[in-house]
């Protein structure tokens, strides 16, 4: 059980802010207040910057608590994580593009994670981390057709994001916890093709600690019509192998189409 208020304050002397309490009530863990808090400021009519503050946690789930197998052991006596996040950044805003920067901290505390001491043991689940954070998200979007509509392109968009970690696991070999996103390069295009066509790519570039970097695309190709929205998209569709976690490949080229229909 639990209950949350929250306060808005907007455009006070160019200042919007919120802030708010979310009070929670686990058998396991008895009251506990989660707080956060947003604040931005308005440089101009085209430029701002921001900051935030919010603490959360985590509650384990049933295959950390008691999943068992010969090379696997949950843990019933698991504790919840708790994580304090900061952000401060900027944004600019124009008629044709937007750009914002950002940088944030994450801090971790007792973080669950699958670990053991030699590698003669099966994994375990254990409270084994506290895990520090470091991020900077850089985004920027490119709207061509506001400069003159018989340009193709309707909009392009990238988005990069960096992050570094400081983690503490003590004695213990960590499953997971090591192999996090340290970069990630997102760039999508939406461009106007004949006949009332129009076609989106995605290209994702990510280089995750451990593992090779690799580069997936996805397309689509849409019309409307009335009510109706026709489509035809390609997930990885060079056919990239690639894993987020040694021995779990993710899924390969897959080709979808449909129709949407909008009622109202």
């Amino acid at each position: 059980g639990g209950f949350f208020i929250e306060h808005l304050i907007d455009s006070y002397k160019n200042f919007t802010a919120s802030a708010g309490l979310f009070i929670y009530n686990y058998s396991s863990i008895g009251w506990k207040v989660w707080q956060g808090a947003d604040i931005s400021y308005k440089i101009s009519n085209l430029s701002k910057v921001f900051a935030s503050y919010g603490k959360a946690f985590r509650i384990p789930t049933f295959t950390e608590l008691y999943y068992t197998s010969p090379a696997n052991m949950g843990n019933p006596n698991l504790k919840h994580e708790e994580t304090t996040n900061y952000e401060i950044g900027f944004s600019i805003f124009q008629k044709i593009f937007l750009t914002e920067l950002s940088f944030f901290i994450k801090d971790g505390k007792n973080i669950i994670d699958w670990g053991r001491i030699s590698k003669d043991e099966p994994w375990k689940v254990e409270n084994i981390a506290n895990v520090k954070t470091y991020g900077t998200e850089i985004n920027f979007q490119f709207m061509p057709q506001k400069i003159d509509y018989r340009i193709p392109i309707k909009k392009a968009e990238i988005n990069y994001t960096y992050l570094t970690m400081n983690r503490s696991t003590g004695k213990y070999e960590s499953k997971y916890l090591l192999d996090y996103l340290q970069h990630q390069l997102l760039l999508s295009v939406n461009h106007e093709l004949p006949f009332g066509f129009e076609q989106n790519w995605f290209f994702r570039y990510e280089k995750r600690i451990n593992f090779d970097a690799y580069l997936i695309v996805d397309s689509q190709i849409s019309t409307q019509f009335n009510k109706f929205n026709i489509f035809i998209r390609a997930t990885n569709l060079f056919n990239k192998e690639y894993s987020d976690f040694a021995g779990l490949p993710l899924p390969g080229r897959w080709i979808s189409a449909g129709i949407k229909y909008q009622l109202l």
